[in-house]
């Protein structure tokens, strides 16, 4: 099972849970997640959804570290891989329009997609420990699931720059800071189902319209800057640095199987 989901009052929490893979999001984690989302739009006594994931002993703590990279590998030579790692984006979307506020809490590290999963959600609580790193440049890519154009919009030229071109890693009280998380908490899972308890005081059909009305006004130049968005992810899939990365990542695998 790649997500848990547990409810809670009038909150529906969905946990990754794939610590073997670091929740890597796999197609068929988004493919469940979606579904469990749907569920819980059309049950009137949900007032919210809580993203969250399990904790694995021993491991590094990760909220979702990416696209898995087996099935970007297995895209490689595929004519139309670039695209399949964009249709990715274009599911998870269903986070950002869904008329249920959808709240983070971030207890772990966020890594690549893991970010711009972040940039969809309505909120996000981070405790202390949590961290996010935009290594796409590491993995010789660009964003590709609106990411981008979202950083850009959320923190502004300059830092959105700085995260993308270092690849460094921001930790929670800096990505507060920059407007990335809404505050650092002790328990960020509590303080995400306390937020959306609060907002569950007013009227559901109310809180979609509004988070549909932010969106719009927030996405007014969405259709130009998707398009440029996809263009450099077709330059960068499967070329140059990111061929090798991924090839690099088959071979650790193959060692490992051996």
């Amino acid at each position: 099972m790649s997500i848990a989901v547990e409810q809670r009052g009038c909150v529906r929490i969905f946990s990754f849970d794939r610590p073997e893979k670091r929740n890597a999001l796999a197609l068929a984690t988004i493919e469940s997640l979606l579904s469990n989302l749907r569920e819980a739009e059309a049950d009137a006594e949900v007032r919210g959804i809580v993203l969250s994931h399990r904790r694995a002993e021993g491991q590094l703590n990760v909220f979702v570290s990416g696209g898995d990279l087996d099935e970007l590998a297995g895209l490689l030579d595929r004519d139309d891989g670039a695209d399949a790692v964009l249709s990715m984006g274009e599911h998870l979307r269903a986070l950002e329009t869904s008329p249920l506020p959808v709240v983070a809490a971030l207890s772990g590290e966020a890594f690549g997609g893991g970010c711009e999963l972040l940039l969809l959600c309505d909120a996000v609580f981070a405790e202390p420990s949590a961290g996010l790193t935009f290594r796409h440049a590491a993995m010789g890519l660009s964003p590709a699931w609106g990411g981008a154009e979202r950083l850009l919009h959320r923190v502004g030229p300059l830092a959105a720059r700085e995260l993308l071109f270092t690849a460094a890693r921001v930790d929670a009280q800096r990505a507060m800071t920059l407007g990335l998380v809404n505050a650092v908490v002790e328990d960020a899972e509590l303080a995400a189902i306390d937020y959306i308890e609060r907002i569950a005081k007013h009227e559901r059909g109310v809180i979609a319209e509004q988070k549909d009305l932010l969106r719009q006004l927030a996405r007014l130049a969405e259709g130009a800057a998707g398009e440029v968005e996809r263009a450099t992810l077709h330059k960068l899939f499967g070329h140059g640095e990111n061929r090798r990365v991924l090839k690099s990542h088959l071979e650790r695998r193959a060692q490992k199987r051996g």
